[in-house]
């Protein structure tokens, strides 16, 4: 079972930092709103009419079905201070 392989630390090394950069950010605010203000600007690059022009091996058939929101580098967080606040007003 994949939950048994992780806590025995069967996964593979890439896996294992990539968690350990995640929990990083993570434990980090600061860090984390850099990331994800830096995440939603880059979205709006890669993100055209609804697809990736990205293919992730295995993955690559199910990205093709699936339509993304086009990214308008705005992170959700920042949207909804700015409404919160034009509600107030």
């Amino acid at each position: 079972h994949r939950r048994v392989m992780a806590e025995k630390g069967i996964t593979a090394k890439a896996e294992q930092r990539a968690i350990k950069m995640f929990a990083y950010a993570n434990s980090h605010p600061g860090l984390w709103k850099v990331g994800m203000m830096a995440g939603a600007h880059a979205a709006s690059w890669f993100i055209n009419g609804g697809k990736t022009p990205l293919k992730f091996g295995a993955i690559s058939d199910w990205m093709e079905a699936r339509d993304l929101p086009e990214a308008d580098g705005e992170s959700f967080r920042s949207w909804f201070k700015k409404h919160q606040a034009q509600e107030k007003k």
